[in-house]
């Protein structure tokens, strides 16, 4: 579920939109679309993704044709793809990410999030993962790995039904970042899936929760802890 701003936040996504004040999208110079770029980011970053999205879609349809212009088109329509993706929408955030490979369909950017998409899809689309997992190794044969992309892997094999790959994945992804929150917390749901030991998923969520406490996985899994206990008691 897409979460829901407070007022101190609207309040701050109001100024920032203010900045744009009544620029026509249609008439900005790249140094204007910047400054849109800026504030779609900022208030993607209060959480107000349905602002984020309104506001970024508003510039994308308007900007000029020059080449300059639609590389920050690009990243306009990237925002609200990502905000889709947040807002718990991955069929619209696909939608976005055809756009992206319209304006340039080498993009980067449109392959991860096109990988991201198809990952969220696969829970109704199993076949998706096939899709989120070639998007992503896409991405790190470009880039190089990281830790993120490794996790994502991982999640997509996972899916894909391959624990003992997406075990390999983030151990890599924790060679080069030790206690990684995220990765941890995904090695011990691999362990699981792998029939591990409970010892062994029990080492990666005390990481976790030595890293992170208040993480949403850990605070997910003190949610079990509790309804298991409370199951427990009843049953005494």
């Amino acid at each position: 579920m897409a979460t829901m701003p407070d007022s101190g936040m609207s309040s701050r996504v109001g100024g920032l939109v203010e900045l744009l004040g009544a620029t026509d999208p249609a008439k900005a110079d790249v140094s204007e679309v910047d400054v849109a770029l800026i504030v779609c980011t900022g208030i993607a970053m209060s959480r107000n993704f349905a602002e984020a999205v309104t506001t970024a879609a508003k510039w994308a349809g308007g900007v000029g044709a020059s080449p300059d212009l639609q590389r920050r088109k690009l990243e306009l329509i990237g925002i609200i793809a990502d905000g889709m993706l947040r807002m718990n929408r991955p069929d619209l955030a696909e939608k976005e990410v055809e756009k992206m490979k319209q304006v340039d369909d080498e993009s980067t950017l449109a392959i991860l999030l096109g990988g991201m998409a198809a990952l969220r899809l696969g829970s109704v689309k199993p076949e998706r993962y096939d899709d989120a997992a070639s998007s992503f190794q896409e991405v790190n044969a470009r880039c190089g790995q990281s830790v993120s992309v490794l996790n994502l892997i991982a999640l997509a094999n996972l899916g894909r039904g391959r624990a003992a790959d997406a075990e390999r994945n983030l151990l890599d992804a924790l060679a080069k970042k030790s206690g990684d929150p995220d990765t941890v917390s995904n090695l011990a749901v691999v362990c699981a899936h792998l029939g591990k030991p409970q010892e062994a998923s029990m080492r990666y969520i005390l990481q976790a929760r030595s890293a992170v406490p208040l993480s949403p996985f850990v605070r997910q899994y003190a949610a079990v802890e509790e309804r298991f206990a409370a199951a427990v008691d009843k049953m005494e």
